[in-house]
């Protein structure tokens, strides 16, 4: 089995969301809302195919899934991200 980009984040929001049906849906809809994008991306972000999403979103789908946002945003620097840098307008 090949290990997919963002195996971490995958695997704690998969920790978190229901296995299937409405409940499952209903869940990636709520997570969608919270970080302002698309089911579709949420979808992708499942996926792999967006291996590291913004901090903000991780944020919005730790509210969604009533989990600490720590704990997401750990799971995506152990994939690679760098959450650390800042940037002002």
């Amino acid at each position: 089995m090949t290990e997919h980009r963002g195996a971490n984040l995958i695997a704690a929001l998969e920790a978190a969301l229901p296995r299937d049906g409405d409940e499952r849906a209903e869940r990636i809809a709520r997570m969608a809302s919270e970080a302002g994008i698309t089911e579709s991306t949420v979808t992708q972000i499942l996926r792999g195919e967006i291996d590291i999403p913004p901090e903000r979103r991780l944020r919005g789908f730790a509210r969604a899934l009533g989990i600490a946002a720590a704990g997401l945003i750990a799971a995506a620097e152990r994939d690679g991200a760098n959450y650390t840098r800042r940037y002002y307008v």
